[in-house]
């Protein structure tokens, strides 16, 4: 994957995964137990196939019904970005929310605060092809009417990849719709 993010390291870290499917990483060969056994090795070889075969790479679904109300509101925003369309990104944001987050490259890192207005008005106007998405499966947590939807994701820009990082979302439930209350992130490129 010469010239992503995933799977590299750049600046001291690393992220992983592939998106939409996590990547297997398998230890080094001198780490794994050897075993003159045939058919020990063709059972690991077997359960290491299943896995691959079991990596879904649709859309990622929450485990917890519960959590299918938030990770759909945050899905809605990816939607309502790659259409440049703040109307329906604005419908989605509890009023007075904030974009709180990293830029970061190899030569320097810088942490800003984004007021909803001025991220909308950059959606509206920003030209070509973006689309934002989860690497995989992203954590969702909900305790009544709170909740978090947290993973690593990338960001494509006209078919490239443009940054990767990690988005946090809080979330409220107002009036028994679930809304975006904050954003934190960080931007890796």
């Amino acid at each position: 994957m010469e010239g992503s993010y995933w799977g590299s390291r750049k600046a001291g870290r690393e992220l992983v995964g592939n998106p939409p499917c996590i990547v297997l990483r398998s230890p080094s060969y001198a780490s794994i137990p050897h075993s003159h056994d045939k058919s020990m090795r063709l059972s690991a070889t077997s359960l290491l196939l299943t896995g691959l075969l079991s990596c879904s790479c649709a859309a990622p679904r929450p485990r917890d019904p519960a959590a299918a109300g938030p990770l759909a509101c945050v899905q809605d925003l990816y939607d309502a970005m790659a259409r440049h369309d703040r109307v329906a990104a604005e419908t989605l944001l509890v009023p007075g929310t904030v974009f709180v987050g990293t830029q970061e490259s190899e030569a320097r890192v810088e942490a800003g605060v984004t007021p909803a207005e001025a991220w909308l008005q950059a959606i509206a106007g920003a030209t070509g092809t973006m689309r934002e998405e989860f690497a995989g499966r992203p954590e969702v947590r909900v305790a009544g009417n709170v909740a978090m939807v947290w993973g690593p994701y990338r960001f494509l820009w006209d078919g490239e990849v443009h940054h990767v990082g990690i988005n946090a979302f809080s979330l409220l439930r107002v009036d028994g719709t679930w809304k975006i209350s904050g954003v934190t992130y960080s931007a890796i490129r």
